[in-house]
């Protein structure tokens, strides 16, 4: 049976469903037509799955053992009839089943760590010794090289792998040195564009990249450096990396603190100047890579690419005395400034002080009248917020820290903000604080004038009834996400949040998201969620940080 919808309206349904994988697998049943269109989505990111889906692990792995080539094939086998462990023969596998797909064509993205563990936890069911995993199993050095021998192959045979991920727990001692092998490196890697290594340890990844020449077309970087760890040759490998690339376009940093290097990183960043768009920096020594008291950060205006911008709790952010600032009046004087032209722009401090400006140095070349996004650190003065004003009409995405003590200037900010569709909004050092009725009416008052907000994040603890009046007081006929990080962990207060968004979204008659700090009781609010017709739907909470800070695949 073949579907009779035309190839183009199948190509439209899927790209929609295409990140809903439990649907994916419902479209396997239905005919080929629909199975061929479903099995490249599901085949994109095979080892992400979660990882108490044990039964998916068995096909899985001999799936791909089936796509590889002879010569990988019959070198995995070789390996495992040679440990005496398994039963596993290039016989008994092609009997068990037949590809009807070359699987490993599809793949585009891999993380390094669940391919471990679903090779790991595959070898356990297979094995003569024992069936059952326990997370030692992973450490034995058969497995390992079992996982080595076929991650190898695995990604030497992966023509459309864009993304490479990196990845393991920082508790754990296991080599995944299947990426710094001599047939690895011979291969030709034009398709990946991403790196993205969580847990960088010297001669892992950067070897990888120098001695393969074909791997200079990254598009992105996203490089964690472990602590307690000497990196005085590897760095070398790491300003190589990033000098080699032709098109780089997303460079991430995170847990930086190497002072004497700071010269070379910065004459690194600058070979990518004119295709750089996207730095972050997570939880960096600022020190470490521009001068502070030369004010050396007025360097990125060299990068006329650049459109965003993210410093994510540093230390040693250079910074200048508050004091007023000669500010344009209006968003035409604004947008004549000369400097860099930021649409997005990200500040967080890892520490606060009332008598320091972080955002000055910034905004001394920063051009802001043309940023769309901002996030603001905590501690911003009267003066500060005064900067912003010219460009609030202009904002869409804005998160901000409000001190209960003086609220009146952010307040005035997001009052401005006529064309904002992404709200976040936290106050300064009191995340446990409850919020008051007269905060909450000049709150309402001020959102009177966004009428266009699509996604709000109240960053604070909320009572039920007054969650309740500001919903039912909102004018918001665009809402359709709500986000309570700092939402109670009471059973009970959960629940009764749960009954008020979906008492709301039945009278305005649309599905919202929610998204709570806390992923306990699931039945129970899957059960209230269907009591109250399904207006409801649970997300991961939607809050700056997820959005701005540690998510890579979001958009900024």
């Amino acid at each position: 049976m073949n579907s009779l919808l035309p190839p183009e309206t199948l190509y439209e349904i899927f790209k929609h469903i295409s990140h809903d994988t439990s649907t994916l697998f419902k479209c396997l049943l239905i005919d080929r037509t629909f199975c061929r269109f479903a099995i490249p989505y599901l085949w994109r990111q095979p080892f992400k799955r979660p990882l108490k889906e044990q039964k998916f692990d068995h096909s899985l792995v001999e799936t791909i053992i089936l796509s590889l080539n002879d010569n990988h094939r019959e070198s995995v086998l070789n390996l495992l009839s040679s440990s005496k462990t398994t039963n596993l023969t290039a016989t008994t596998l092609s009997h068990s089943r037949e590809v009807l797909f070359k699987y490993n064509t599809f793949i585009t993205e891999l993380d390094t760590w669940y391919l471990a563990l679903t090779i790991a936890r595959w070898h356990s069911q297979i094995s003569t010794r024992s069936g059952r995993f326990i997370s030692s199993h992973i450490k034995d050095p058969h497995v390992m090289a079992i996982i080595n021998k076929l991650g190898r192959a695995l990604i030497s045979s992966s023509p459309n792998l864009v993304s490479l991920l990196m990845n393991s727990p920082k508790n754990t001692q296991i080599s995944l040195n299947f990426l710094r092998k001599n047939d690895l490196l011979s291969n030709n890697f034009d398709s990946i564009k991403k790196i993205k290594d969580y847990d960088y340890r010297p001669s892992k990844v950067f070897p990888f990249g120098i001695q393969n020449s074909s791997l200079k077309n990254l598009s992105s970087i996203d490089l964690e450096f472990r602590r307690k760890v000497n990196y005085t040759v590897s760095i070398n490998h790491f300003l190589q990396l990033i000098q080699q690339q032709t098109q780089l376009q997303t460079l991430i940093i995170r847990n930086y603190s190497m002072v004497y290097a700071k010269q070379p990183l910065y004459d690194a960043f600058f070979t990518q100047r004119e295709t750089l768009t996207r730095l972050e920096f997570h939880r960096c020594d600022f020190n470490a890579i521009f001068d502070i008291e030369k004010l050396e950060i007025e360097k990125l205006q060299n990068f006329k690419q650049l459109n965003a911008l993210v410093v994510y709790n540093c230390r040693h952010l250079p910074h200048l005395p508050n004091y007023q600032y000669d500010r344009p009046q209006n968003y035409d004087d604004a947008s004549s400034y000369s400097g860099l032209k930021l649409e997005k722009f990200f500040l967080s401090s890892s520490k606060t002080n009332s008598t320091r400006s972080y955002l000055l140095p910034f905004f001394e070349f920063i051009s802001i009248g043309h940023l769309r996004e901002i996030v603001l650190p905590k501690s911003c003065s009267i003066g500060e917020y005064e900067i912003i004003l010219p460009c609030a009409s202009n904002l869409v995405k804005l998160s901000i820290h409000i001190d209960l003590i003086r609220e009146d200037p952010a307040f005035q900010l997001i009052s401005l903000c006529t064309f904002l569709k992404d709200l976040s909004l936290y106050h300064s050092s009191y995340s446990d604080k409850k919020i008051n009725d007269e905060f909450l009416l000049k709150f309402k008052r001020t959102l009177s004038s966004t009428s266009l907000l699509m996604s709000i994040n109240l960053g604070f603890k909320l009572l039920g009834s007054q969650l309740e009046a500001l919903l039912f007081d909102f004018q918001l006929p665009y809402l359709y996400k709500i986000g309570l990080p700092n939402a109670p962990v009471a059973r009970e207060k959960i629940l009764e949040l749960i009954t008020i968004v979906a008492t709301y979204a039945r009278a305005k008659n649309r599905c919202l998201q929610l998204g709570i700090g806390t992923d306990r009781f699931k039945n129970e609010i899957k059960d209230r969620i269907k009591k109250t017709g399904n207006f409801v739907e649970i997300v991961d909470s939607l809050s700056w940080f997820d959005n701005y800070g540690e998510n890579n695949d979001a958009e900024f």
